[in-house]
């Protein structure tokens, strides 16, 4: 279980037109790869953090491969808040409700999965009163 940061680096540079990958959109792409996940941990109400990647090539070993496009959502609204966002000011903010919109959606799926994994065993649900982490 494990998700790669180098294929998510490669779309987001083509989508927010981040040139060739300059070191200052390394470092806004970490950030905003950090950010997301903090905002994942918190939506989910994660016991452990997910760990920050330190590199733009990380592994990110608490995510799997079909959480790429929720972490996807999150890196895009993060690089746009962060200025990689089209000069105009009205397509600027279309982009930016787009984001945001996406991040959303993606941020309330993951937690829904979160939740379902905790549900996961028929005995312990919520229907049947209790609850799978209860002791």
């Amino acid at each position: 279980m494990s998700l790669s940061t180098q294929s998510l680096y490669a779309t987001a540079l083509r989508e927010v037109g981040g040139g060739v990958g300059s070191d200052t959109f390394n470092d806004s792409f970490i950030n905003a790869v950090n950010c997301a996940l903090d905002e994942l941990s918190d939506e989910a109400d994660l016991a452990t953090r997910i760990t920050h990647i330190t590199a733009v090539g990380s592994k990110i070993t608490s995510l799997n491969t079909f959480d790429w496009y929720i972490l996807y959502a999150g890196v895009i609204y993060f690089l746009i808040r962060m200025g990689n966002r089209p000069s105009d000011p009205k397509t600027a903010m279309a982009v930016y409700q787009d984001s945001e919109r996406r991040w959303e959606n993606a941020k309330g799926n993951y937690s829904m999965r979160a939740t379902n994994a905790l549900n996961a065993c028929s005995t312990d649900d919520v229907t049947k009163w209790g609850h799978l982490t209860d002791t």
